[in-house]
């Protein structure tokens, strides 16, 4: 943990909660559990919308497509530590957006 909350990074994967990964519902999961799992997508999808297209690309390889570094960097058309700036400072903001939703995970 770091600061005044906890770190955004690879130990939180985003696709489990992403509605980018469009997983449904759990079929025996209870209506509020679905309805609450819905709003969390929605709420994912709102913040991953607010990155800029940059940020939104590399978040969106990396963690929904599973891309390794050098492969985002390829597509992208840039160094291996843009794609690493770019993927600290989208986590971050994203960690800003959506501190309520991952600390409640």
């Amino acid at each position: 943990m770091k600061g005044a909350g906890v770190e955004f990074d690879d130990a939180i994967q985003l696709k489990e909660i992403n509605p980018a990964s469009r997983t449904l519902p759990k079929a025996d999961a209870l209506p509020h559990e679905r309805m609450e799992q819905r709003e969390i997508r929605q709420r994912i999808d709102a913040a991953i919308a607010q990155l800029t297209p940059e940020h939104r690309a590399v978040i969106l390889m990396k963690e929904i497509e599973d891309m390794q570094y050098h492969e985002i960097a390829e597509a992208l058309e840039c160094s291996i530590g843009t794609v690493m700036s770019r993927l600290f400072y989208a986590r971050k903001k994203l960690q800003n957006l959506l501190r309520d939703v991952y600390e409640n995970v």
